[in-house]
């Protein structure tokens, strides 16, 4: 009964504004910034805010960041432009909410949450991927 109103059929994965985001990054990356603020501008006209005449990468990693808020791709974005190292902290302690108002932060006491520079930015590879491929090193931290 309790999965009765779930229908897994066409699932979104990927949103049309995130591949245009990601577009422009390819773009800019390859030095074609007319196509990059192109993309940009298609993503700010649907959100009915002004075209930017030229992008940089802060601007695309702004427009992912307000465009794409709350749907599990920040992480990845952080990952892959090397600032992995910004989520270090993450982990350490909870946020919980006083009677007065204010908000103490409490530490956790485990040191094993929370993203670890040098280990983090890459997943381990799979057991089985290591059973078949004895030259395989398993990636640092794992």
């Amino acid at each position: 009964m309790g999965n009765d109103y779930v229908y897994m059929a066409n699932t979104i994965w990927m949103r049309y504004a995130e591949v245009l985001l990601c577009g422009a990054e390819a773009h800019l990356a390859a030095g074609n910034t007319g196509k990059a603020a192109e993309y940009v501008n298609m993503v700010r006209a649907r959100a009915q805010l002004p075209a930017k005449n030229g992008v940089t990468l802060d601007d695309i990693k702004i427009e992912k960041r307000l465009e794409l808020f709350g749907e599990g791709t920040r992480f990845q974005d952080l990952l892959r432009w090397g600032e992995g190292s910004k989520m270090a902290k993450n982990g350490e302690s909870y946020p919980e909410l006083q009677v007065n108002g204010q908000v103490k932060y409490v530490p956790c006491g485990n040191p094993t949450y929370g993203f670890k520079p040098g280990k983090h930015e890459r997943l381990p590879y799979p057991a089985t991927e290591k059973r078949l491929n004895s030259n395989l090193d398993q990636n640092t931290g794992y």
